[in-house]
């Protein structure tokens, strides 16, 4: 059924194209004429479409129309099908080149060096534990699954990302292999995101990483909305507020980098790295001061 479906709609369209330019009359005539030719209970029957009308005198024409169609669909088809094929491995070239870090296997590798990097959950999650040793033990599996909940089921997809920012930022040797490790580990990241609830305790952590690389990316307004909604999910959250201290900074809003710092210590008043951001704000304003004054 479903094939008869391809060849009439293919029909309808092959004949269309085979009528060319012309006014609605006669590409509505094509179109019926497709109909007619490919639907057993319109042959030899009168159809109507767009007020005009086509009868069959015979039926026994109509399968042989009905083949020099599907051949014409064919011609008309391929050429685009074997484009779609150029461009598709094309893409897939150039990401392959992309994600080459001399001396490092593919991620699904699980390279030693670069899982000692990931926190100890990591080796746990799903198909980590089956490729990296230690991780398949079942009660310290079922041990994270009750701590995290059913989230946890996802939080591969986040380690891979963290992988991926590793190799972007401290493996990488060129801007296009930072840039698509950076925006692939945003991928892994928001699968996570998608698949969590709002109580998933690493939530807030995996939402500023988010943001985190949307800055390396260039993409600095849509940080901002990762960064507030993991502060909103999370209040004493303080590398939220860190962050985004850091890219007001950055982009010269000195002022709204010193208000977030500030809120940020009304719900962490013991972080260390809020403090200390706030006194280098302090600093550089009070350095400004002083060349203002001295300055004729």
């Amino acid at each position: 059924m479903q094939r008869a479906g391809f060849f009439g709609v293919g029909a309808m369209l092959a004949t269309w194209a085979r009528a060319g330019p012309g006014p609605p009359q006669s590409k509505g005539a094509a179109f019926v004429t497709g109909v007619a030719a490919t639907n057993p209970r319109k042959r030899g029957a009168a159809v109507v479409r767009r007020g005009v009308k086509r009868s069959y005198a015979s039926t026994e024409a109509a399968p042989a129309a009905a083949s020099s169609l599907q051949e014409r669909v064919v011609e008309l088809v391929i050429p685009y099908r074997r484009a779609l094929a150029i461009v598709a491995f094309v893409v897939a070239a150039c990401q392959a080149n992309a994600q080459q870090i001399p001396g490092y296997p593919g991620i699904d590798a699980y390279d030693p060096r670069e899982v000692a990097m990931l926190p100890r959950y990591c080796i746990h999650t799903q198909l980590f534990r089956d490729r990296v040793p230690g991780g398949g033990d079942k009660a310290t599996i079922d041990a994270w699954y009750e701590r995290m909940g059913p989230a946890f089921h996802a939080l591969h997809h986040y380690c891979w990302g963290l992988m991926k920012t590793n190799r972007a930022l401290l493996l990488a040797r060129d801007p296009d292999t930072r840039r698509f490790y950076l925006g692939d580990a945003i991928s892994e990241y928001d699968y996570v995101i998608q698949h969590a609830s709002d109580d998933f305790v690493l939530l807030p952590e995996i939402l500023t990483k988010k943001g985190e690389n949307l800055v390396r990316l260039g993409k600095g307004p849509q940080a901002i909305l990762e960064f507030e909604r993991a502060r909103t999910l999370k209040p004493d959250y303080w590398p939220s507020y860190a962050q985004l201290s850091d890219y007001y900074r950055s982009i010269g809003d000195v002022t709204r980098a010193r208000e977030t710092l500030s809120q940020g210590l009304e719900s962490a008043p013991d972080s260390t790295a809020l403090r200390r951001r706030l006194a280098e704000l302090d600093g550089v304003g009070a350095r400004g001061d002083a060349r203002r004054r001295a300055s004729p």
